[in-house]
C-alpha cells in the first residue's frame, strides 16, 4: 500500500514539474515549502442501526511543497499546485440505546494522507490571494481506537478504507513579504472514508463520515 501511495505521489510530482517547466519558459515560477496546523472532523450521524455519533475536531499537522506558477494571460491569476503529508481524523462518543439504558464508547480515528490540491489563485492585490480547486487524497495509514468502559481496542487495518478520495479546497493567503505567506484553507472530501459497500459496523448505509476541516499554514518561497 505504501508503495502504491509513493508511486502516486511521485507521479503527481512529475506532472507538476512538467507544468512548471512549460510555464517557466515565459514566466517566473516559484516553488517553496509549506507547513502548519490541521483541525479536522468526520461530521456526525444519527440513525437507528448504528446509534448516534458526533465527531469533534482533532488537531494534526501538514507539511510539504507548494508552487506558484503565474498564468501568461494575466498577472492576477496563478496556478498553485501543492503536495503535502497531512494528519486527519476525529474523536467522538458513540451512544447506543437498548431499552431504557444508554451506553457509549469513545472513538478516536487517526488517518495519514498524501494530499495533492490543484489550486487556482486569484490576486485582487499583490499581497492577497484567494484559492480554489480540486484535491486528491491518498490514504497512507489509519488507526482507530475504541474505549468502552475499562476495555480498549485498536485497529490499523486499512482494508475497509477508501485508498484514494477526491474533494475540494478553498482558502486565502496573505503575503508578509515576497517570500513568506500565511494561509488559511478549508477542505472537504466529496467521498466518505470507507470503501464502496463498506460502512462502520458492517452496515452499508452510505456512511456520512468524510474528512473536512481547516488548515493554518506558513509558506516560504525560494527565489
Amino acid at each position: 500500500m505504501k508503495n502504491l501511495v509513493l508511486s502516486c505521489a511521485l507521479a503527481c510530482a512529475s506532472i507538476l514539474a512538467s507544468i512548471n517547466q512549460s510555464f517557466a519558459q515565459s514566466t517566473k515560477a516559484r516553488w517553496g515549502i509549506k507547513g502548519g496546523l490541521n483541525v479536522t472532523t468526520l461530521g456526525s450521524y444519527n440513525d437507528a442501526a448504528r446509534g448516534v455519533r458526533n465527531y469533534s475536531y482533532r488537531p494534526g499537522f501538514q507539511a510539504g511543497v507548494v508552487g506558484v506558477l503565474p498564468f501568461v494571460f494575466s498577472d492576477k491569476f496563478d496556478f498553485m499546485p501543492e503536495l503535502f503529508y497531512s494528519q486527519k481524523g476525529a474523536k467522538a462518543t458513540k451512544s447506543y440505546i437498548v431499552g431504557d439504558i444508554v451506553s457509549g464508547a469513545d472513538y478516536k480515528i487517526s488517518m495519514d494522507y498524501i494530499d495533492v490540491p490543484f489550486l487556482v489563485g486569484f490576486k485582487p492585490r499583490p499581497d492577497l490571494t484567494f484559492t480554489l480547486g480540486p484535491q486528491l487524497s491518498f490514504l497512507v495509514s489509519q488507526k482507530t481506537t475504541v474505549n468502552y468502559g475499562n476495555t480498549e481496542s485498536s485497529s490499523s487495518n486499512t482494508s475497509g478504507y477508501r485508498k484514494v478520495s477526491y474533494g475540494g479546497n478553498l482558502g486565502m493567503a496573505v503575503a508578509i513579504n515576497p517570500d513568506f505567506m500565511l494561509g488559511l484553507n478549508y477542505m472537504y472530501d466529496f467521498q466518505h472514508i470507507y470503501s464502496p459497500g463498506v460502512a462502520d459496523g458492517g452496515y452499508d448505509l452510505h456512511s456520512p463520515e468524510r474528512n473536512s476541516g481547516f488548515a493554518l499554514t506558513v509558506s516560504y518561497l525560494f527565489n
